[in-house]
């Protein structure tokens, strides 16, 4: 289904819903702290109204906090993060009927793909105005629309692949597909393109040469959805015959690893939309026919377990979903409501650890910005991590003494650095040199601990114990 879409802009965890003429922006926190067990509960809710019924397409511009969003023939809004106020935007193409909307987070650009001219516009994400105008030819709504900002090249996916240069401004590479092409996938890291025409037929294109590396016939007669893990290199296919059906493929081989149906696997039931969270290695398969005991499923990507994930009562379906890689919340729009699931079932922060960590930026020379998002052209930025105790009672002066960091993830090694404390406070920080980065955004996920802590159990003295904290994570971009 695409009457509704999912989009998140993980720097300042809000979830947004575009669903026939509004956008909802929900304040992950606020909605968790609000949860109350009652029926449409709208805490952090704020409703956007726009002027159409056609939603067409939704993307977040972490780097500026704009969300933008297409509603219609020349219902094209730039939408405040900080204030939730949509905009019209001016100077935009006479007829503009965007097909598909994409960032490239490379360069603050936003690209916007027009259904009526057959034109890839490129627009400047502080000035939103048009700076590159990109013939592609007739498209359809919804045509792909991916982009590797390493590469600063984008992809769209219609009646051929269409490899645009951005930094020309051309196209370079056109890979004919017999079909138009319906859902695509873009794995960056291993350079590969998915694309799965109307006809269920698989395409698997790589990006490095422009270049055709196998074709095949989905085994579903109606294939629903691609996703593509740029962890493990594995993509998923999502159909339907007789029952819903998901493929998981290995990425080098291309070959079927195993078969998931919906006669084996309940949860299942209305597969209609897939999405990968790289940092847990799950994947999300959405319904629009969702049960009292499954709004959607969650495939464990080593064990291709399959769990069922329960609805809300007021909720059943969860098809537009979009995970929050910054606080690791899945947002599942449904056909009345949005359910939010939260990577932990207390919601009422009696069980958290006392112990908060921060991260800032390091400006230099080479600083684009500070606020809304860290951006710098700095390829090994410096980051400052703090941590505070926020301890009370007989361990009020406990303080944190060590933080460990990785960038991008959370399956790799993390880095360990020992905190230096700040005056006679319960903080610590350190800053810290990261790894040499590509372009592009970036997350650098960060812990601390007390290390050998003292604790009083019982009125007494117990024995050492090591206290970790909650991850925290800083969204910055590195540009060209």
């Amino acid at each position: 289904m695409t009457s509704n879409y999912a989009n998140t802009n993980p720097a300042t965890g809000t979830a947004y819903i575009l669903r026939l003429n509004d956008l909802y922006a929900i304040d992950e926190s606020q909605a968790g702290a609000g949860s109350n067990g009652t029926a449409k509960n709208p805490a952090g809710v704020t409703t956007i109204p726009l002027a159409g019924y056609y939603s067409e397409a939704l993307v977040v511009n972490a780097a500026t906090n704009k969300i933008y969003v297409a509603d219609g023939a020349n219902l094209f809004y730039s939408v405040d993060g900080a204030t939730n106020i949509a905009t019209l935007l001016p100077g935009m193409p006479a007829n503009l009927d965007v097909a598909s909307l994409a960032v490239n987070s490379a360069k603050n650009q936003i690209l916007v793909l027009d259904y009526f001219s057959g034109n890839l516009f490129v627009l400047d994400g502080t000035s939103e105005t048009v700076v590159n105008t990109i013939p592609i030819g007739p498209t359809p709504r919804g045509t792909p629309l991916l982009v590797d900002p390493v590469k600063d090249v984008a992809y769209v996916v219609g009646a051929s692949v269409f490899v645009v240069d951005l930094s020309t401004a051309t196209v370079t590479a056109t890979i004919p597909l017999p079909a138009t092409g319906a859902f695509a996938a873009l794995n960056t890291v291993d350079s590969r393109l998915y694309a799965v025409t109307v006809g269920s037929k698989v395409y698997v294109v790589n990006t490095r040469t422009n270049t055709l590396v196998t074709s095949f016939t989905s085994p579903y007669s109606t294939t629903a959805g691609v996703a593509a893990n740029p962890v493990t290199g594995k993509y998923y296919l999502i159909g339907i015959n007789g029952y819903p059906h998901v493929g998981v493929y290995d990425g080098t081989t291309n070959k079927l690893l195993v078969d998931l149906s919906g006669e084996t696997f309940p949860a299942l039931t209305g597969a209609d939309s897939i999405t990968v969270d790289a940092l847990n290695n799950t994947i999300y398969v959405g319904s629009a026919r969702g049960t009292s005991s499954a709004a959607l499923a969650a495939i464990d990507g080593k064990t291709n377990a399959v769990s069922a994930i329960p609805p809300s009562t007021e909720e059943y379906n969860g098809y537009a979903l979009a995970v929050d890689l910054g606080t690791n919340v899945l947002a599942a729009g449904g056909i009345d409501y949005t359910n939010l699931f939260f990577p932990t079932a207390d919601l009422t922060s009696a069980s958290v650890v006392p112990v908060s960590v921060k991260m800032k930026g390091v400006s230099d020379a080479l600083t684009i910005a500070t606020a809304p998002l860290f951006r710098t052209r700095n390829t090994q930025p410096e980051v400052t991590i703090g941590a505070t105790g926020n301890y009370t009672g007989l361990a009020a002066t406990i303080a944190p003494t060590n933080v460990f960091f990785q960038v991008d993830g959370w399956q790799g090694a993390w880095t360990a650095e020992a905190l230096k404390p700040v005056g006679s406070t319960t903080t610590g920080t350190v800053t810290v040199t990261l790894p040499t980065l590509a372009v592009g955004r970036h997350i650098l996920y960060a812990y601390a601990n007390t290390g050998e802590a003292g604790t009083v159990q019982n009125g007494v003295s117990g024995p050492s114990s090591l206290v970790v904290s909650p991850t925290a994570a800083f969204v910055f971009t590195v540009e060209q």
